[in-house]
């Protein structure tokens, strides 16, 4: 789908330089934000993970004591 965004605009920018420069300037912003998106959203994955496995343990720990 960016990929297409990124025609659209050098389509644009043929018709009219100014208006196609503003649209990539637009797109390399939207770029950046999904990239840090992303990211965070990769970290906020890792730190469930994380969680997940601390709860496993503590509940096979747990059960060890109640046998």
């Amino acid at each position: 789908m960016f990929q297409e965004l990124i025609k659209i605009a050098e389509e644009v920018y043929v018709l009219d330089k100014q208006l196609g420069i503003r649209l990539g300037k637009c797109l390399e912003s939207l770029g950046k934000k999904i990239a840090e998106h992303n990211e965070e959203t990769k970290a906020t994955n890792v730190k469930i993970s994380k969680l997940e496995n601390k709860i496993k343990s503590f509940e096979s720990a747990m059960r060890r004591r109640m046998h």
